[in-house]
């Protein structure tokens, strides 16, 4: 099967680091057979990116690089008519969070969290409100606090904090935000908080 590059795709796929919640800059390798939907093999893992490269243009003629939610045609049959961009060679890809320049040359990013908090049987008004959006702010960690009164006794909520505290956050919870809730008087018990995903800011490049 590897004989056969004019019929494989490869896609080549920056690789996640949990211990550090970072992209990795470090590559896996997966290869599939066009018009076969099951047919396919796996590459190399958690290999640098020029070794990965390397083996997947030895057994593919389309290649993909993928980093961080882009992609790039990189095989000797390009995909550029197609609206993908061309890898550029000698591109250096370090250990960086999502959202920043390949290269790691920005290795810290604030993140946005969105929350949505009901608030059953109690009337939030807009002083409760406001003592939320006061209390959220002297949090450690915590920047810009956004927060607005809805018409069915919620709370929609969105603060920036400093991304290197983001881990428990991205676990679905965020103890800043409850301990803010407590203060506000607002019972946690009774309070439910649906915490949604991280919003990261537009890359300031």
């Amino acid at each position: 099967m590897s004989g056969e590059p004019e019929r494989h795709v490869a896609f080549v796929v920056e690789d996640w680091d949990d211990e550090t919640e970072r992209l990795a800059a470090r590559f896996s390798v997966t290869v599939q057979v066009r018009g076969e939907a099951d047919g396919g093999f796996d590459g190399p893992r958690d290999v640098p990116l020029e070794e990965a490269l390397a083996w997947a243009r030895e057994r593919a003629t389309v290649v993909y690089v993928q980093l961080g939610g882009q992609r790039w045609s990189a095989g000797s049959e390009s995909r550029v008519e197609q609206g993908i961009d061309q890898w550029p060679e000698g591109q250096v890809v370090h250990p960086r969070p999502p959202g920043t320049p390949l290269d790691g040359s920005v290795q810290r990013r604030d993140w946005r969290l969105r929350a949505l908090v009901k608030v059953p049987g109690r009337g939030v008004t807009e002083a409760v409100v406001a003592r939320l959006r006061e209390e959220l702010r002297g949090e450690r960690g915590v920047g810009e606090v956004i927060a607005d009164r809805l018409e069915d006794d919620g709370i929609h909520v969105l603060f920036d904090i400093d991304e290197r505290s983001a881990g428990a956050a991205l676990r679905g919870s965020d103890p800043r935000l409850a301990a803010a809730l407590r203060r506000a008087g607002i019972d946690g018990s009774a309070a439910r908080i649906e915490v949604g995903d991280f919003l990261p800011e537009p890359p300031p490049y």
